[in-house]
């Protein structure tokens, strides 16, 4: 999946996980140079590039409709830190993996896992065993945007790890490449039930804003309503205004189109069929060419009613 965000979220979220890193880089110096690892800008970016993963990643389990905890963003000393799974979902830990655009192209999109090195706390606990989800990130700060895969059960993942191409690092990490796990089954997220009434009562709310304001394209709604008429499209953004899309607000109210969050919920099973419309058309004898402009006219457009396929 790819995920896009405007260079005014990307900024803003990549500055919080930068303050975060260049914290942890204090409380860890002497634990990242037993790693081998000794170059200060590298590994704030490194550790920035994580955390903006576990953003990334936090957003992408919820529009899937997973419950999901957010990304931790306290500071620990060393003594303190531990390979813990990055979110929680449910009863299921899950841990992300980070990788940015430029190393990617440079070594191929890969994803590593400590697994050895001197004292406590330096291994992933996934890589060996235990019941656990994994989400890879590519982070793309070129274009603020990122390639997101997962979740997926390490289970599945466990096969294909493989040793890292720089020698130095082989024996302290392992590494999963994307050509290896690009096949792999994501874990199916759970059942959910619709909000049918709140998405509609918001589109009516839409709707009722728009003709108040003697039918001004401009929006000014905020929150959760902007939030969901940003998800079904019945806003769009043009020179840093937000204006309203009333064809698409209209064409969701007579059910022409479905709600977006039926098409991610409904993705693998279908959609029922009490949430689909068609047009019917009566049949008619008349040759067009017969008919009077008005009679062609009139016949342009056939009445419009709900049917189940």
């Amino acid at each position: 999946m790819q995920k896009m965000m405007t260079n005014e979220e990307w900024d803003q979220q990549y500055s919080k996980c930068k303050k975060f890193a260049n914290l942890q880089l204090d409380t860890s110096q002497d634990q990242y140079r037993r790693r081998n690892q000794s170059n200060p800008t590298r590994i704030v970016q490194q550790i920035a590039d994580g955390k903006m993963g576990e953003l990334l990643a936090y957003d992408h389990m919820k529009r899937l409709g997973f419950e999901c905890t957010e990304p931790d963003f306290a500071i620990y000393t060393a003594r303190f830190k531990s390979f813990d799974a990055d979110l929680i979902s449910g009863n299921t830990h899950v841990h992300v993996k980070s990788q940015n655009r430029t190393s990617a192209d440079k070594y191929g999109t890969s994803w590593v896992f400590q697994s050895g090195g001197r004292g406590f706390g330096h291994m992933d606990p996934c890589v060996k065993e235990g019941e656990s989800w994994c989400i890879f990130v590519v982070v793309d700060h070129e274009t603020h945007s990122a390639e997101i895969h997962g979740p997926l059960d390490m289970v599945n993942v466990r096969p294909h790890f493989k040793d890292p191409k720089l020698q130095h690092l082989v024996g302290i990490k392992k590494c999963i490449y994307l050509a290896d796990i690009d096949s792999v089954v994501r874990c199916i997220p759970p059942a959910t039930t619709l909000k049918h009434d709140t998405v509609m009562d918001c589109l009516d709310r839409c709707l009722k804003a728009w003709t108040a304001g003697n039918f001004c394209m401009e929006c000014e709604l905020e929150g959760d309503d902007l939030s969901t008429a940003q998800d079904n499209d019945w806003v769009y953004e043009i020179d840093d205004l937000i204006l309203y899309d009333v064809q698409k607000m209209i064409d969701t109210a007579l059910g022409k189109i479905e709600l977006s969050q039926y098409k991610v919920e409904f993705s693998k099973v279908g959609l029922p069929d009490e949430y689909r419309w068609d047009v019917e058309h009566s049949s008619s004898d008349t040759d067009p060419e017969d008919m009077s402009e008005a009679e062609a006219e009139a016949e342009a457009e056939p009445p419009r009613k709900k049917v189940k396929y």
